[in-house]
């Protein structure tokens, strides 16, 4: 279904990043991960970065690598995201900034 396309998920360290990560890879994608953490999914279609979506100089660097190895990507995933468990009122202008940098 994916053979040979590439697959560029954020937010792989746990739960459904992770998951979507496993998918791709399950049907033939080539599939590489971003998230804050390191992350082992051992599979040899499976690479990682670690560093933070929110830092503009760590995407660029990390698009120019996968660029250079991979010419483009067809699909991503963006599931990177961060918590504000907050009501809205009492949520500071600091935490929604980060919220939409992520």
């Amino acid at each position: 279904m994916y053979k040979n396309q590439v697959v560029l998920v954020t937010g792989t360290s746990r739960g459904l990043g992770r998951q979507i990560c496993e998918h791709f890879l399950k049907h033939g994608a080539h599939v590489t991960g971003i998230s804050r953490s390191k992350v082992a999914i051992p599979h040899e279609r499976y690479e990682h970065f670690a560093g933070d979506v929110a830092d503009e100089k760590f995407v660029q660097e990390s698009l120019r690598i996968i660029r250079d190895k991979h010419e483009s990507v067809h699909v991503l995933v963006n599931n990177a995201g961060i918590l504000s468990s907050q009501l809205a009122v009492l949520t500071s202008q600091l935490s929604v900034e980060a919220v939409i940098r992520t």
